[in-house]
């Protein structure tokens, strides 16, 4: 907290993911979590750190590059290497998942 003279008084802002705790000079760690338990999504898990939050992505779903930890896109899984379905299908990405759908001439499970 930096605190600031006013015209006969003072403020002590709270720098950005903290705010006043219960005296007016104490800052403490915003629960963003807490504040909006969907922040992260339906799907994803919210983590609280000092001064900010984490997303931890469900299963098909992985951290968007570049996005602080805090944004979860679908994971195209038809794109892995090696691919998920066998050579003699075709992969579909879905949200959150993937499908096999077998070429014609072939049957599968």
């Amino acid at each position: 907290t930096n605190c600031k003279d006013t015209d006969g008084s003072y403020e002590c802002p709270c720098k950005t993911g903290y705010e006043k705790g219960n005296s007016s000079f104490a800052c403490v760690d915003t629960n963003e979590c807490e504040k909006n338990k969907t922040i992260c999504g339906v799907l994803h898990k919210c983590h609280n750190i000092p001064a900010s939050y984490e997303c931890i992505c469900a299963p098909g779903y992985e951290l968007l590059l570049g996005s602080d930890k805090k944004t979860c896109v679908d994971t195209d899984e038809c794109k892995l290497s090696p691919p998920p379905c066998n050579p003699n299908a075709n992969c579909k990405n879905t949200e959150g998942s993937f499908e096999c759908i077998c070429k014609d001439g072939y049957k599968g499970e």
